[in-house]
């Protein structure tokens, strides 16, 4: 069995395990345009890697758990899972493959999501992943979304590991900043952005996906 640098792996979920970031952005535009706000560059930007909660007070302008909070956060769930339901989903590449042979080495995956645990469950089934978690952090388990690193200190608890010994897998500015708020060493996707925009974010390694990872990283048999 060989020795991986890493005990544990937190796993975000779109643009991460589900190569749908610009499904997921046309979601949120169409959202956007039906509730008059500019689905501007900037706006769509802003969603990535954050929780719909989140996105929805801030950029749809209503009140934290008023009653129009709830009912468009309930409305764009509705909406994201009907699109989930029907498309075809693909996986990142070799994120499968990668995922069994963690498995091999002893490793644990954990799936640290700013989706709802409902929509995490259905993408996992969808694409025949879900075996291959060890266990699931989403938006019901934390009070702040991405950037905050409140995901990743319950991730750090729920797989009884420490910050040193776990690796984040992020795609987003969001979910670097709160991999690199908790302490924990970030593999950034570029799935969703570019390379210096990651680096800047501030993740420590650069890969287009599980089959091109740093040498260090990748698994050898």
């Amino acid at each position: 069995m060989q020795h991986y640098p890493f005990r544990c792996i937190f796993f975000d979920l779109n643009g991460v395990v589900l190569n749908d970031t610009q499904a997921h952005q046309k979601v949120w535009k169409e959202f956007f345009l039906k509730h008059g706000v500019l689905p501007s560059d900037n706006n769509i930007s802003r969603t990535n890697g954050r929780r719909a909660y989140d996105v929805i007070i801030e950029i749809c302008g209503v009140q934290p758990d008023g009653f129009r909070c709830h009912e468009l956060m309930e409305e764009f769930t509705d909406t994201y899972q009907a699109y989930l339901l029907d498309a075809d989903l693909i996986g990142v590449a070799g994120i499968k493959n990668f995922l069994t042979n963690l498995a091999m080495c002893g490793v644990q995956k954990v799936l640290t999501t700013s989706e709802t645990i409902v929509n995490a469950k259905l993408v996992l089934m969808k694409l025949g992943l879900q075996s291959l978690f060890d266990k699931l952090v989403t938006a019901e388990d934390v009070d702040k979304g991405k950037p905050d690193p409140s995901v990743y200190e319950a991730a750090l608890s729920r797989s009884g590991t420490y910050k040193n010994n776990c690796l984040v897998v992020e795609d987003s500015i969001a979910g670097i900043r709160a991999a690199k708020a908790a302490g924990i060493k970030c593999l950034g996707l570029t799935t969703s952005l570019s390379e210096d925009e990651l680096v800047s974010a501030g993740a420590d390694w650069i890969a287009g996906d599980f089959l091109s990872l740093p040498k260090n990283l990748a698994i050898h048999h």
